[in-house]
């Protein structure tokens, strides 16, 4: 295994003294931009590494061109990337060389208008690449619509490829994944607003209410927090401990008329109007 001195602190550490200063933080105060820049410098922290940049290079962005340092830059622009290199020519007898961008995403999904836009804004050169990176979730809708040269993954992918990939610094990976495909979203561990739910008070509070009873069922019963269900072929979500093929939890789901909508066992069920029902 390649050896690294680097740690997470100091990646962390390096990322948000860095973003501090960062003019993105100025124009928006938004959580996902926040993240984004800290995750901004997180990879140019990590890809220092000429190991590590050739890694990344072939595994996430699939080129076989090489570049100098990869440099995080403020969005200057709407159609700014978040990183940026100049790609070197694959021999000494070509001119191919051209820029390579990095965009990233945790506040929703690029559409194909944003990439093919700020893929142009690199320039005519059919060697430029854009490489966009998002949540698995949000790029599954660009399948068959990703504009020329334009590269698109997710943090979990990149998560996981790139451990195998630069095994040195296989624990500065992990960490970027994780932190791209969870920003932002809700802990169900941790107390909701109710305001930040529903917009009637009432409602808000019955509903937070029912959020409530399902986290003490499950630390009481079963000694752990709900979690979304991520089964294969599912397309609603559902907030659930210990349900599976072979054992009974408790699931949080959707009343019509006094009955669950979907069957499952040792349920907790709820509707807006306050309706709480045990299931079968």
């Amino acid at each position: 295994m390649a050896r690294s001195y680097a740690t997470v602190g100091q990646m962390l550490t390096y990322a948000v003294d860095r973003s501090m200063s960062s003019p993105d933080l100025e124009a928006s105060a938004e959580q996902h931009t926040r993240v984004e820049v800290i995750l901004r410098n997180m990879l140019e922290f990590v890809l220092m590494s000429p190991r590590s940049r050739d890694a990344f290079l072939h595994t996430i962005a699939r080129t076989d061109h090489t570049t100098g340092s990869i440099v995080a830059s403020p969005r200057l622009r709407r159609v700014s990337p978040d990183l940026l290199a100049e790609m070197l020519p694959t021999s000494s007898e070509s001119d191919d060389s051209a820029s390579l961008a990095v965009a990233l995403r945790v506040g929703g999904p690029f559409s194909t208008k944003e990439l093919r836009a700020m893929r142009g804004a690199l320039g005519t050169s059919p060697h430029h690449l854009l490489l966009a990176v998002s949540r698995r979730s949000d790029y599954s809708d660009l399948d068959g619509q990703v504009p020329e040269g334009v590269v698109v993954t997710s943090w979990r992918r990149l998560g996981r490829r790139m451990p195998k990939a630069d095994p040195g610094h296989a624990h500065l990976w992990a960490t970027i994944g994780e932190v791209g495909e969870n920003a932002g979203r809700p802990l169900v561990q941790f107390p909701v607003e109710p305001k930040r739910l529903l917009t009637k008070t009432r409602t808000a509070r019955e509903f937070r209410a029912h959020l409530d009873v399902l986290h003490q069922a499950s630390r009481t019963v079963l000694g752990a927090s709900p979690r979304f269900s991520t089964r294969r072929g599912q397309t609603e979500a559902h907030l659930q401990a210990g349900v599976s093929r072979t054992r009974t939890g408790l699931e949080f789901s959707e009343v019509e008329h006094g009955s669950p909508r979907a069957p499952g066992a040792h349920r907790v069920d709820t509707d807006p109007t306050g309706d709480r029902s045990a299931g079968e």
